[in-house]
């Protein structure tokens, strides 16, 4: 019976490595196993090629007259393999702990893509879809995998942005493939408060007191006192503010003392 080489011997070769280094959660992977012991990423899958798509064309007699139905864009499913490196066999089982403990005390993680050799770091929010199961090779090597889930498909970048809105307009800019969505923040004192762009408004009606905070996700369309958490979508009206590519020159609407200002992160597809 033949048994594999020995990570850490003159004989251990795999030419399965990754030009990519992740991050889950509290897990580091590398790309390149330059020491033990270490989470080596040998392959990334789901991670390029954007998100699954459902609806679009339908048979004609189920169409109520058309052929076309809606189009919705899933999270990705994106699913990490590799190696557990370590240098004796009590670090493989504190390795196997890690990796057990990435979601022991959240539902939900970040998973950080960097590229090195582009310069380019990016992320998304991911929740479990199956646990990982490491597989011991030897005292010092194991295989190992995990497949997890975003809610949303854009790749984000892990540096967020923010601009503060002025009745001048300022530029907000995406580096990305994707439009971006973005968060609004309405800090009063403030009267029909809003923002315009592209000749599209978007606007809350009525007074903001000072020391209040509105928060209008516009991805999600919710619109809420940030404090509290109390909703006050129905006090929002217009057009919802996404960022292409190419990015944007938005404006400041209404009155009062207070500020608005937009967060967003340049979005993948």
């Amino acid at each position: 019976m033949r048994h594999p080489p020995v990570w850490g011997t003159a004989q251990w070769c795999d030419p399965r490595l990754s030009r990519v280094v992740a991050d889950l959660g509290a897990t580091h992977w590398v790309g390149r196993p330059l020491g033990a012991p270490c989470l080596l990423l040998q392959r990334l899958t789901g991670w390029w090629g954007g998100g699954a798509v459902s609806g679009g064309p339908i048979r004609h007699e189920w169409a109520d007259g058309g052929v076309h139905s809606d189009v919705f864009l899933h999270g990705r499913v994106v699913t990490l393999r590799g190696k557990i490196l370590t240098e004796t066999g009590d670090q493989q089982l504190e390795m196997f702990d890690e990796v057990a403990s990435i979601f022991s005390t959240s539902r939900t993680v970040d998973l950080v893509i960097e590229e090195p050799e582009r310069g380019l770091a990016r992320m998304l929010k991911v929740a479990p879809v199956s646990l990982p199961d490491p597989q011991p090779l030897s005292d010092v090597m194991a295989d190992v995998s995990i497949t997890v889930e975003s809610a949303g498909y854009p790749l984000l970048d892990v540096n967020p942005q923010s601009a503060v809105i002025t009745p001048a307009g300022v530029r907000l800019s995406n580096a990305g493939t994707a439009n971006a969505d973005c968060t609004v923040r309405l800090r009063g004192p403030l009267m029909n408060a809003g923002i315009t762009w592209d000749k599209k408004v978007w606007r809350f009606s009525g007074e903001i007191p000072a020391g209040v905070v509105v928060v209008a996700d516009m991805g999600r369309r919710n619109v809420k006192n940030e404090s509290t958490g109390v909703q006050w979508r129905r006090r929002a009206s217009g057009d919802w503010l996404s960022i292409p590519p190419e990015g944007m020159h938005v404006s400041r609407v209404g009155s009062g003392a207070g500020s608005v200002t937009v967060d967003w992160r340049s979005s993948w597809s």
